[in-house]
């Protein structure tokens, strides 16, 4: 018989009963029990959603204290609790967030509101200082700019002088934040003893508000050199052209240096359509007044001239300007020239210098892509295949990508299907609410565990307080709330950034090459014997999946179709008549949409590329273009396209079209 002393029988004893709270999951923590706390959060959100405060109160207040975003429940507490005017019970959460949570990432947040729940208690004394401390504790956030519009607007008839300087710091961090209407008609009527610095403030605040007159009243009255590009900008905005050109030209020539490269090359521009001289006079202008941003001046000069000129601007942009804008573009042009010369060793020894210098820019894959071209012509298909291999590595998303797999399955099977399709696939899948950008450890590693679980209850309001300035995290949200065309600007641009790409199976890729009208799409892409795939990829280009998209030409719908081709279609189709409103119905502009794809497609040799080079540009200026183009490259033919619009177009399509199949993989 065994015996056990009265320890060993009391240890034994809470080991069973852990072990029972565990598997029950009664114990704090457990995974029952956070599923749980997960589970009454969604359902208070529902009721706060639908304005029924009391439950949704009632059913936050269920939540265990042990739960690892309960800072969150607190604050959710505190503004359920501020409807219901309950102003003592919402202080109370907010303090006790403040106090008990300073590293919360809604620390700042429950600062600045228990600072306007004292407001409505009227106890501004402490509002004061509550706005003080969010001010001083959290500086870099929205919650302290904020701040500075309230502290002014509580000193209003106490010390307008006050509130004037804090306001004027308001609109001097936000000059078009969500108070700036408010504060600059305070100001400009009852305000007094500006300084300098302060004139500048309000003209540029003026400015950003359309108030234009006004701004420049403020703006005309601060030194040139400080002030000149919104005083031009209000000048150009007035229609006095004239002074807005010469304050463009005097702030190019002497005060370049107080503005970015991005306002010296919006002046520039402006310069040019300005100037009443033809652009290329208009460069050559500002080339000899400009000492910052003058490679872009140069650039613009080089698109303008011929070839044997633009190549001196080319090198003098390389040369003395390697880190600018403009180099990588430069070297490029160079390159390319020399490739289509036949000239295939000097565009390698080029192409393999911008490789060497530059990562990441926008030729940097053509670069690489027309390199291992290239070198394929010179019968080294060894380096052909490892510069092909580098693309779909670096790159995997670009369109250059798509093209490189095609070429390195000809080097090594003897196969490529180039711009060929099957048009039996089918667009299988399709985005569904449930993924999110990130994994739950993801976000706990990025943002800590209370961002982890707002994502986990898909508590979207609280996620865009918090500003966290992730463009995938923003994307998702749009996703969600079904603006799809923002929700793919967001990722898309958020991508671009990253280097190294992530995998294909990485969600992000997902905001970005999003699947909707799945059914229509695979519907009439069959009818009209066009790819689904390519049909998804030109709709996603077209519109970003936005029904109701309308181009400054009239295009309308989500595969932007004119009406008067919409009209075309239906008579050569046989469909019927069709007014210019349905074409934002869905599944009418779909059905058109295909069809006049297939139409061209029929027309252009069966081809999907000549098709979708259609299908911006017309088919008679692609049958001009084939017309004056001898050779069997396509991967040539693309990139002489003389249309920019065109060239860019055709690359998109097929890009999306490759990241869809690459992302998704069908069948």
């Amino acid at each position: 018989m065994l015996n056990l002393n009265k320890k060993e029988i009391i240890f034994g004893v809470i080991v069973g009963l852990i072990v029972a709270f565990c598997l029950t999951g009664l114990l704090p923590g457990s995974p029952l029990q956070l599923n749980k706390s997960r589970e009454i959060y969604k359902q208070a959100k529902k009721y706060q959603n639908n304005n029924d405060f009391q439950a949704a109160y009632d059913t936050y207040n269920k939540i265990s204290s042990s739960y690892p975003a309960y800072n969150m429940v607190l604050f959710q507490e505190s503004k359920c609790a501020a409807s219901l005017e309950n102003e003592r019970t919402a202080i109370e959460k907010l303090k006790t967030i403040i106090s008990d949570y300073k590293d919360s990432p809604i620390a700042a947040l429950a600062s600045y509101n228990l600072a306007q729940a004292y407001i409505r208690i009227k106890k501004n004394h402490k509002a004061e200082k509550q706005f003080a401390y969010t001010i001083e504790n959290f500086p870099k956030t929205n919650f302290a700019i904020g701040s500075y519009y309230y502290l002014g607007e509580l000193n209003q008839k106490s010390n307008p002088k006050l509130t004037q300087q804090y306001w004027i710091k308001y609109i001097s961090l936000s000059p078009d934040g969500r108070f700036s209407h408010e504060i600059l008609h305070g100001i400009v009527h009852n305000g007094t003893n500006f300084n300098t610095n302060d004139k500048l403030v309000i003209g540029i605040a003026l400015f950003e508000n359309n108030y234009y007159r006004r701004a420049y009243n403020f703006l005309s009255a601060v030194p040139l050199n400080k002030s000149w590009y919104y005083l031009a900008k209000s000048c150009e905005r007035l229609g006095d052209h004239k002074t807005a050109l010469s304050i463009y030209k005097t702030g190019i020539l002497k005060y370049s240096s107080s503005f970015d490269e991005s306002k010296i090359e919006e002046s520039m521009r402006a310069i040019v359509k300005l100037n009443g001289k033809s652009a290329i006079d208009s460069w050559s202008d500002i080339i000899g007044i400009s000492s910052k941003g003058k490679d872009f001046a140069f650039y613009n000069k080089a698109q303008l001239v011929p070839y044997k000129n633009a190549e001196t601007f080319y090198n003098g942009i390389i040369k003395y300007f390697p880190h600018g804008d403009y180099a990588s573009e430069s070297l490029w042009k160079l390159f390319w020239h020399e490739f289509n010369k036949g000239n295939y060793q000097q565009a390698i020894s080029l192409g393999r210098k911008h490789i060497d210098l530059y990562t990441n820019k926008k030729a940097s894959p053509k670069i690489m892509f027309w390199t291992a071209k290239a070198y394929e012509r010179t019968d080294n298909k060894h380096l052909a295949s490892v510069f092909y291999n580098k693309v779909l590595e670096d790159y995997p998303d670009s369109y250059y990508a798509f093209r490189a797999s095609g070429i390195l399955k000809s080097l090594h099977f003897g196969s490529d299907n180039g711009w060929k399709s099957d048009n039996t696939d089918i667009v299988n899948l399709s985005n569904t609410k449930s993924f999110m950008p990130y994994s739950y450890n993801e976000f706990k590693d990025k943002y800590g565990v209370e961002v982890a679980e707002l994502a986990s209850v898909e508590d979207f309001d609280m996620l865009t307080t918090l500003n966290l300035k992730d463009p995938f995290i923003d994307s998702w949200i749009k996703f969600r709330s079904g603006v799809y065309s923002k929700s793919i600007v967001l990722a898309r641009d958020g991508m671009n950034d990253l280097m190294p790409k992530p995998k294909a199976s990485d969600n992000r890729w997902k905001l970005i090459y999003q699947i909707h009208f799945k059914d229509v799409i695979n519907q009439y892409s069959n009818i009209n014997n066009v790819n689904p795939y390519i049909t998804l990829s030109l709709t996603k280009e077209e519109s970003y999946f936005n029904p109701l998209a309308i181009s400054s030409s009239n295009a309308r719908g989500l595969m932007q179709l004119l009406p008067g081709t919409a009209s075309d279609i239906a008579r050569w189709k046989k469909l019927g008549s069709i007014n210019s409103a349905e074409l934002f119905n869905p599944a009418k502009n779909i059905q058109f949409g295909t069809a006049y794809l297939g139409q061209i497609k029929d027309l252009l040799n069966n081809s999907n590329l000549f098709a979708v080079a259609s299908y911006n540009s017309g088919p008679g200026a692609v049958k001009n273009w084939l017309k004056s183009y001898s050779g069997e490259d396509m991967d040539q033919f693309v990139e002489n396209i003389p249309y920019d619009q065109t060239r860019d177009y055709v690359k998109k399509v097929f890009g999306s079209y490759w990241n869809y199949r690459r992302i998704y993989k069908p069948e």
